[in-house]
């Protein structure tokens, strides 16, 4: 990891998912280093948190992909932190990050003005009811999860309820 951030300061994409014995303290010093930055795939790394991503999100402006994928200590925080910092961030992969509650939905709705991709597949902590209205709020969205479905309504359904009050 030292090699990258002494060596690669215009490194525009990084893909690390799954490599556990990257620790934190070396994900916070690239987090420095790689202001360029447009991709970053850190999915399925145990010492990813809502201090290390808070960290990428101040340094990395031109971050447009972020894939944190069942990342356990990412959290609400992380959620507030992006939709404040991360303005060009355009798909976002939160599956399976269970700390993620119904609290951040307003900040996924408030920020993230130009995603085009958002993930919450396994996101036990927001309900699916939340997950739609995600998904309605941002109809140029591709939103992912466990949406409800809704039910569809034939016009004779509208007209017997209308006859019928």
């Amino acid at each position: 990891m030292k090699g990258i951030h002494m060596n690669c300061i215009k490194l525009k994409h990084l893909g690390i998912s799954g490599c556990n014995s990257i620790k934190g303290r070396s994900l916070m010093q690239l987090a420095s280093k790689l202001m360029l930055l447009e991709t970053l795939e850190i999915g399925s790394i145990e010492s990813v948190d809502d201090a290390i991503l808070s960290t990428f999100m101040r340094s990395c402006s031109s971050l447009e992909k972020l894939d944190c994928r069942n990342c356990r200590g990412v959290s609400n925080m992380s959620i507030v932190s992006l939709s404040g910092n991360a303005q060009a961030l355009t798909h976002l992969n939160l599956a399976g990050c269970k700390n993620i509650t119904n609290e951040a939905v307003d900040h996924m709705l408030e920020g993230f003005k130009r995603l085009l991709f958002l993930n919450l597949h396994g996101c036990t902590g927001i309900d699916p009811e939340q997950v739609g209205r995600i998904a309605s709020g941002r109809p140029r969205t591709e939103v992912r999860g466990n949406i409800p479905e809704v039910k569809k309504f034939s016009w004779q359904d509208l007209i017997g309820k209308a006859e019928a009050s």
